[in-house]
């Protein structure tokens, strides 16, 4: 497994080395053409930015709608893990480097959400996806690219996306799983193929919606019950004495990439904050200094903080996975509501992830063949079978896959990094134009012209 890792961050790598030698004629929106003046230019990205703006469309999400979606992307199965991932390191290196994954997890976001915004003014559409930005951020860098480079890079893109995020709901369905067969009482690691396909039908229900706005309701709900689980489980442990195992700087250096991989794959959701930003109201409305994203992932990374120390301290490093099983009492109704609690949260969380591998499938691949009469069928028929098969692989991956949640999330991390590697010339852009200094300042604390 940690072959798989080294041998993801050797690609990372040599992605961007390559990427870096290209020549870097990158993303810029000419607000001065022509040397005309400095009003000149602003009017005209104020037009660009009245052209691109979302007011008007039927299916925007208010702020209010932003809050729950981004929170519900976020928080899920990776809170209740932040004690296991705090054995691996340490209390120390825990909370120092959750915060600063967590900083640059949300620099990261705000520099993904700014190159989204140029891409869109510079190929006029109000919505751009992610592999487009990639293709497009490819032709910048380079014009000589051959057009097979360009649409392996949107196949690469496409594909790490839908099989992390099938990935993440391959995780949620085994810790479904996993909570309804600790209250059965069933023993062993693996499950049989007719309990997993049992709640087949419930994950096939909530995988069919078609919009983020039809799932407002599902991660409100999610969103609380998650909380009430974890503040049940901090406050149960609060029943407990303080463990006597736990260590301030942990030795074994092993274990230091599945701290990264949890944290990672807890605070790290590009393909759905980009899904989000398409349904806003208008470009950049919740990517401010005090804006939305700022607010909800500083509240959010606390939150996975506290519950990190909390659970590490009182259980020390002998915690599960899933801290909640620490605070287990045979026959105790209280931990039965947990328990029931922690698996209908996750079940919210299951369908929100599941919904960007089936809107890059239909978008991508599925509706561009029957427009061009290669399938034949409706549309609403292939939607379906995509929703099924993608719900399908997400329980049957149970079967061959996971062997141990703890190496999963691990290569979840190694999986999702190539996915980042086209962005990097981006930041190499602002490095050159800007000091360095000024370049954090610029992604932190700047706020755009134009309300952006």
């Amino acid at each position: 497994m940690y072959l798989i890792v080294f041998s993801n961050f050797s690609i990372f790598f040599l992605f961007n080395f390559l990427f870096v030698c290209f020549p870097l004629h990158l993303l810029r929106h000419n607000d001065n053409p022509g040397g005309t003046s400095n009003v000149t230019g602003q009017q005209s990205s104020r037009q660009d930015e009245i052209a691109f703006d979302r007011n008007n469309s039927t299916k925007v999400m208010s702020y209010f709608e932003i809050v729950i979606i981004v929170g519900k992307s976020i928080m899920g199965v990776g809170l209740f893990a932040m004690p296991y991932a705090f054995s691996c390191v340490g209390l120390f290196f825990g909370i120092i480097f959750l915060i600063a994954m967590g900083f640059l997890i949300v620099i990261c976001k705000r520099l993904l959400l700014k190159i989204h915004h140029m891409v869109c003014i510079r190929l006029e559409k109000p919505i751009v996806m992610y592999d487009e930005m990639v293709v497009s951020i490819l032709k910048d860098m380079n014009d000589g690219i051959p057009r097979i480079v360009l649409e392996l890079a949107k196949c690469f893109t496409n594909i790490i996306l839908i099989f992390y995020y099938i990935d993440i709901g391959a995780v949620c369905v085994d810790f479904i799983g996993d909570i309804l067969r600790n209250l059965s009482n069933i023993e062993g690691m693996k499950y049989p193929i007719h309990y997993t396909l049992i709640f087949f039908p419930f994950f096939m229900l909530i995988n069919l919606s078609e919009d983020l706005h039809k799932m407002i309701v599902i991660s409100m709900l999610g969103n609380i019950l998650i909380i009430n689980s974890t503040v049940m489980g901090i406050v149960y442990s609060f029943q407990k004495d303080n463990s006597d195992d736990w260590k301030i700087v942990s030795r074994k250096l092993y274990y230091y990439p599945r701290f990264f991989g949890f944290v990672f794959c807890s605070l790290s959701s590009p393909g759905l904050i980009l899904a989000i930003e398409h349904s806003s109201q208008r470009l950049w409305t919740y990517n401010k200094l005090y804006g939305i994203l700022n607010q909800c992932m500083t509240i959010i990374t606390c939150i996975h903080l506290i519950v990190g120390i909390i659970g590490y301290i009182k259980c020390g490093s002998n915690v599960s996975e899933n801290f909640i099983y620490n605070i287990q009492k045979d026959g105790d109704g209280y931990s039965l509501i947990a328990f029931i609690t922690q698996a209908v949260a996750i079940y919210f969380t299951y369908g929100l992830q599941c919904y960007v591998p089936i809107n890059i499938v239909l978008k991508q691949y599925v509706l561009p063949i029957i427009e061009n009469k290669i399938r034949k069928g409706t549309p609403n028929l292939w939607e379906l079978i995509t929703r099924f098969v993608i719900t399908l692989i997400t329980c049957l991956k149970l079967l061959t896959s996971i062997l141990n949640l703890r190496r999963y999330l691990t290569e979840l991390y190694s999986e999702l990094t190539p996915t980042n590697c086209p962005y990097w010339p981006n930041v190499q852009h602002y490095i050159d134009g800007y000091s360095t200094a000024h370049f954090i300042y610029y992604l932190i604390c700047r706020k755009s012209r134009g309300g952006r």
